[in-house]
Formats: structure tokens, sequence, C-alpha cells
């Protein structure tokens, strides 16, 4: 399972974490200006 979140949405990401979301490469193409703002996670299932 994968998903993305805002850099600055830290309570998320670290509610996703304590789920067992790692940190992970961008899974689809993300304009440039968008890069520096997404978080990556994904979950093996």
């Amino acid at each position: 399972m994968r998903l993305d979140t805002g850099f600055f949405m830290t309570e998320s990401q670290a509610l996703y974490r304590k789920l067992g979301f790692a940190y992970t490469s961008a899974y689809h193409p993300v304009p440039d200006d968008l890069k520096d703002q997404l978080v990556f996670m994904q979950l093996k299932l």
C-alpha cells in the first residue's frame, strides 16, 4: 500500500510510521514544484 502526504503533516507521518509505513521514493510522476512538498510512504501487505 502506498500513500503520499504533505511534508508539513508530521502528525500524519508519525501515525503512518506507527502503523508500519516506511518512507519511499515517489511512485508516480510529480511536478517539480511539488517535489519538495510531498512525502511518499509504503507498507508491504
